[in-house]
Formats: C-alpha cells, structure tokens, sequence
C-alpha cells in the first residue's frame, strides 16, 4: 500500500498535457492535491494558465483522483474498516475535555497522532461531506484511539483516585517539577507514567526535602561545632550549675540533643548573620525555616565574627526578629542554658588556676556573674513572658446580624471597590460568618473531600434535618476534617458544619463559576484557588493571608456599615468571632433546654472547645442533633432584607410592633412642648430598657430561669411603655393632647 496520497503522482490521471504542466507549476502534483482542493478551485487555477476548459471536465478528473484513491485503499470507508470508526475534530476534543487552543496546540505538537489521519493525505474526504465544490474536515479522529488516550490521560485528582493516594501529595510533587514528563497539558498528565515511576518520584520528593532543610549548624565553624557538641554531650549526662540561681537538669527526653543542638545553632546563625550584615535573614520561607541566603550573602556569612561569651543585647535583639512574642520566650531556655554552661566551663578554668597559683580570682568570678546578670537582663527585656502577651486589650469585633447582611451584600455588589471576583469574595466571606472556619483551614478546604454534593450537579446540596422542636429545616453540610484543621486538633464532630441555605446559595454560585473556568472535573480540586487560569486548577493558596488580603485591601467597601474605629481592626478573623457570637451571645431561646445549650453548640459549630470543668467535660451528655439543628436555625438562618431582618430579631427578642397610627395628613402630628417632652421620655427609658434586655444574654451570673423572668419583666415594660408612646401621638394627630 503507498504510504499516502501524497505520494501518488497525478501522473496516474488522464489529463492532456498542458493541464497537468499547469497543475504541476501550481504544486498540485498528487492526488491528495487534487482531492483537497474543489473542482472550482482547480478550473481557476487553469484559468490563469489561459487553459480553455469546460468545468465538467475539471470535475471528471478530480473523481477519477478519488477513485485512484479508492483503488489505493485510502477510501473513507476502507480505512475505518482497518483501523477503526472515525469521529470529528470537535466530538474528539469533548470527550478528550480541553480548552480549544490547548486542544489545538497538542494536534500541531504529535500528541494525537496515534489516532489521527489527515484528511487528502492519509484517507480520502467522506463521500457523505464531498460535494465538488464544497469543504470537509481537515482531521479524522480514531474513536478507539481517543478512548485510549482518555483512559491514559486524567487530571491529577483523578489520578490520585486511582492509585487510592493522597492528591495534595500528588499537586505538591508536581509543583515540585518532579513529574513534569508526564505532564501534556495544563489539567492532562499521563497516568501511566505517574504510576510506574511514583516510587522514583517519592524518592526524589524526600532527596529535595532533606536538601532544601536548613543545616545551621553545618554553617557554622569547626570551633563553633565543637563547643556545642561538647555542651551536648555534657548535658546528656549531668547537670549544669553555675550557681544556686542558674542551675539546668540533664537531658531526659531521647529527643532532646537533637532539638539543643538544632536551636543552638540557629542562634549561632542569626547572630552571625546580623554581625554580617545580612538583611532580613529571619523572613520565613515555608516549613523550611529562614529563606536561604543568596550567592552574595554566603560570601558574607562569616561566623569568626562572633563568640557567643561576646553575646550583648543588640544580639538578643537579633535573635527575635521574626518570632512572635511565645515562641521567643520558648527560645530564651536554650539560649540561657548554653550560656550558663559556657560561664561554668570558664568557672571551672578559674579554680583551676586558683589551685594552682594558691591565689584567689575574685574579680575574674565577679565578672562572670556580671556577664551573667547582664545577659539574664537582656533576656529578661526582649524575650520575656510578658512580652509574650499582647499588652493591649482585644480588638476582636462581634459584629450585629444587620452589618454583616450589608456587608456581604456591598461585597457581591462590589460597592465601593471594583473587586475583581465578588463571587468568589462573597463566598470567602460569608463561609467565614456562618460556619465559622478558621482562614488557615478555609484554604486547604477541597470541594468532594469536605462538602457534601449532589452527585449530579457536584453542587453543594441542601438536606432535611429535623430539630428539635419536631420541624425540619434544610442546610448544606461541611466537614473540617483533622488533616486541616488548626495544629490537627479540631475537626468537626459527627455532624458536620451546618450550612444555612442563604450560604450554599453563595458558595454554589461560585462552583459554577469556577466550573465554567477549569477543565478539572466538577467537583474536584480546592474551593478556593489563587488566580482563575487553567494553571493554578490544582493549586491552593499558599497562606490565608493571601487568600483573605483583599479584606484589608478594601476596607473602604464597609464605610457607612463599621464605625471607623471597626473598619481599622475588621480581619478575617472577626468573620469566625462573629458567627461564635452570633449562636452564643444574640440568640434568645424561650425553651430553657435550648437556652442552656446555645454556648454547647456554639464551641461544637466553631470547633473550639475552651477550658470546661471535669464535670462538664465527662459527665454531662453532648449535643444532640436535634438540638443543633434548631440552635443554628435560629441563630443563623436569618432573612438578608434588612426590614425583614428586623422584625426577624423583633419576633426572637419577644418585642410585638406597635399597631399602624392612623395618618389624617402628610404632614407630621404638631405636638405640643408637654408631649414632646412626654414622648422623649419614653424614648429614653426603651432604650435602656431594649439595651438591657440585649444585654440578658452576657448575665452569665444568673440563672436560665432568673434570666427569663428578667426578660419577661422587661418585655412587659417595654409593651406598656410603647402603647403609651402611641396613645400620645393618636392623640395629638387627633387634635386632642389631654
């Protein structure tokens, strides 16, 4: 068989001379030449060469060209015979799920061309799409080849289903170049080749991070090691004593060399680096520890510029740059107990030589104990516990049910500010508010890894849950599982996260919004991811502050709804204290049960359980279900219409509307000077009394019961007092004030 119909010379056609010489000075000098081109586009070009010749006959030639072809076993339906049913450029690039370009790109690069056949050059036109003068595809596609290549080729979460792996795993060794062979496209990575070399890329994977670990203490100098390592080795059996005051036990934990040595030399190197001239060394990069130092400050790094009995507070000061208040007091022990060793070595050398001499060193001891006094001094300033604490007073903002409405409705609105993705912003923030997760946790969180889905729409699906008052109710359900969860410690119960349906509204407008922009299968792949392009479809965001920084970005969204003062504090951190406040603090409960339990749930919703005593802890029973559903219901599944919001939270406080005042005129009732005072009385006295019936729920020293017969007392008052209000002004739009 001729390899294609390219090689098929026109020879091979009936055809007077001038018109294959005019063809042939063309470049139509096969039969492929012939079938791709229409009988119109022939008969021009022997136009041009003044060729006189009827159309008919231009149209013999080309069919005897296709029936050269037939002969050949090149004909549409000899081939599929051979190698297989063919289908379409564009039923091939569905069913294979890429982006047109990118699906344009692999055609042009070899990818497909295992099961690909030109059309002209490796198969005839389909006679169904060969008119004389009409078009036809360009491109054959083997289904059974394209089946094939999908089977082989899948999306990293995919893959990691089928190897039953962990798919971060898989996303991180990607992005750590170490499976870049097997990747054809943004989304594609070959299967095959992932599974037969995951053991090498394991390997590999652990090699990068030994290597990319920090070796502080091989940074140092020979002496340095030394001296160390003789500490080490001295604490590992006896105790070190300096004096009465500074005295430090020997190792007793098997774990213990390892983690002095590894502190102490990354003192040594944080000193060395600040004696060197290097700036910002202490600026953290991943797990990994400082950033590693550039060619240049290598070269600068020299470690004989420091002694560690030559250490002064600016050298101190060196050592905390970088560390929040607690993890700088945790340093100060390792720091104070290899200095002390240091000052008992040197003690010892003066008994030595008092020994010897018969004399005593008064002033040499003398200045050991000043050297001492003057680093616990140093110590003391710049890494004590009480520099470990905030000084100042909480700023955390508990924010009201109306300023978080508005606020999420300026965001999705993009008032204010031009937000480049309000969906996704407006997702952020209002998963934050109502489930109150963590934002360290909010960017790990995956969409079928922790969201329960509708197996059709892989949409977030709202389920019946009946409560505790025997109605049922609908939410969504999020599950923090313990791998996410802060220091692995907090992982939602076995109920899950309740979601109220107004935030799977906003979280499932923004599925389908990011499903539309990726060709990872619905439903997989983190919820929220740093940039909106194909590259970045198995990324998550490196920390939560790049994920949350467009709160603080645009802050001035929220003019008008936070005081200026809240504006300056508001993080994304009061998203999670609000919705915690929210259930625990402006939620009022009739049903003494469900009044007691409110602070229950509101640790099991925010997963943060606080100190409870023994009895509390293990003796008491835990929420139930129902008492969850109909908990969260109330606290949260609030109307977002600020009017209705209002008689929402009028109806749970017990506050009745006072009944419409007839109006007789546009204009407002003319009151006189005695009403007006009467009326502004009243005023003030319900506003003290609304203030202290909001505020029944902070009275943690009374009762459920005391606290319920207050409101009751309070609601009463609050009636007779509004009912006189309306009397005066009925009476005064009346004409009658008496």
């Amino acid at each position: 068989m001729t390899k294609t119909l390219l090689d098929i010379s026109i020879d091979k056609l009936e055809m007077p001379n001038e018109v294959k010489r005019a063809f042939i000075a063309n470049g139509i000098n096969s039969i492929s030449h012939i079938v791709t081109n229409t009988v119109m586009d022939l008969w021009q070009v022997l136009l041009k060469h003044s060729i006189e010749i009827m159309k008919k006959d231009v149209a013999s030639i080309r069919e005897s060209a296709f029936q050269i072809g037939e002969d050949e076993g090149f004909g549409w339906d000899t081939v599929q015979i051979k190698v297989g049913t063919f289908i379409g450029y564009s039923e091939a690039n569905k069913l294979i799920g890429l982006r047109n370009t990118t699906f344009i790109k692999l055609l042009h690069n070899g990818t497909f061309n295992e099961f690909l056949l030109h059309v002209g050059r490796d198969v005839l036109p389909s006679p169904l799409r060969n008119t004389p003068g009409g078009s036809f595809p360009k491109f054959a596609f083997i289904r059974s080849g394209v089946e094939a290549f999908m089977k082989r080729y899948k999306s990293l979460p995919e893959i990691a289903e089928e190897m039953g792996y962990n798919y971060t795993r898989l996303a991180i060794y990607s992005k750590a170049g170490l499976m870049d062979e097997a990747k054809i496209a943004k989304g594609k990575w070959d299967s095959i080749w992932i599974k037969e070399n995951f053991k090498k890329i394991k390997m590999e994977s652990v090699a990068g991070r030994s290597a990319k670990r920090r070796n502080y203490f091989g940074m140092l100098s020979p002496v340095q090691q030394k001296i160390i390592n003789e500490f080490i080795d001295y604490r590992t059996d006896n105790k070190v004593v300096f004096s009465a005051s500074a005295q430090f036990p020997k190792f007793k934990q098997s774990d213990a060399p390892d983690d002095w040595r590894a502190q102490i030399a990354r003192a040594y190197y944080s000193i060395i680096c600040f004696r060197s001239g290097i700036n910002n060394w202490w600026e953290l990069e991943g797990r990994n520890g400082y950033r590693l130092l550039t060619e240049d400050e290598r070269k600068k790094f020299n470690p004989e510029l420091f002694d560690f009995m030559d250490i002064n507070s600016n050298d101190i000061q060196a050592l905390v740059r970088g560390k929040g208040g607690m993890t700088r007091f945790s340093v100060k022990k390792y720091i104070r107990g290899f200095f002390y060793y240091l000052l008992m070595q040197e003690k010892e050398e003066i008994r030595a030589q008092e020994r010897a001499t018969g004399l005593t060193m008064q002033e040499a001891r003398a200045r050991l104990v000043a050297i001492g006094e003057d680093l616990d001094e140093n110590l003391e300033k710049f890494m004590s516990r009480e520099n470990a604490q905030p000084d100042k007073e909480s700023t955390s903002l508990f924010l009201t049910r109306k300023q978080l409405v508005q606020m999420i409705h300026n965001v999705f609105n993009s008032t204010g500010k031009n937000l480049h993705t309000p969906i996704k912003n407006t997702a952020m923030l209002a998963l934050g508010f109502f489930s109150c997760i963590r934002p360290i946790e909010m960017s790990k969180l995956e969409i079928d890894k922790h969201f329960e889905l509708d197996q059709t729409t892989k949409l977030i699906k709202l389920k019946e849950f009946k409560g505790s008052s025997g109605e049922t109710y609908k939410f969504g359900v999020m599950h923090v599982t313990r791998d996410i969860s802060k220091m692995r410690q907090s992982p939602s119960g076995k109920y899950g996260i309740l979601l109220v349906p107004k935030v799977v509204h906003f979280l499932n407008l923004y599925l389908e919004n990011l499903y539309n922009k990726y060709t990872l299968p619905r439903g997989k792949g983190y919820l929220f991811r740093p940039q909106d392009t194909e590259e970045f479809s198995d990324s998550h965001y490196s920390s939560s502050a790049s994920m949350v920084n467009w709160m603080s970005y645009h802050k001035d969204m929220f003019e008008g709804i936070l005081s200026e003062d809240e504006i300056s504090h508001f993080s994304s951190y009061d998203t999670r204290h609000t919705g915690n406040n929210l259930i625990a603090k402006r939620t009022f409960f009739r049903n003494l049960v469900l009044e007691e339990q409110k602070s229950d749930v509101a640790e099991y919703h925010s997963r943060h359980k606080g100190k409870k005593s023994t009895n509390k802890e293990h003796y008491q029973e835990k929420i139930d279900l129902e008492s969850y559903v109909e908990v969260i219901n109330a606290a949260l599944n609030f109307p977002f219409n600020l009017d209705e919001l209002e008689i929402w939270e009028n109806k749970m406080l017990g506050i009745t509307p006072p009944p419409p005042v007839a109006v007789v005129s546009d204009e407002p009732p003319k009151l006189d000077v005695a009403t007006k005072k009467q009326i502004s009385k009243i005023n003030a006295e319900l506003d003290d009394l609304k203030q202290r019936f909001n505020a029944l729920g902070k009275l943690s020293k009374l009762s459920i019961t005391e606290r319920t017969k207050l409101g009751d007392a309070l609601e009463e008052k609050i009636q007779k007092l509004t009912t006189e209000k309306d009397r005066l002004i009925l009476a005064a739009t009346e004409g009658d004030t008496t």
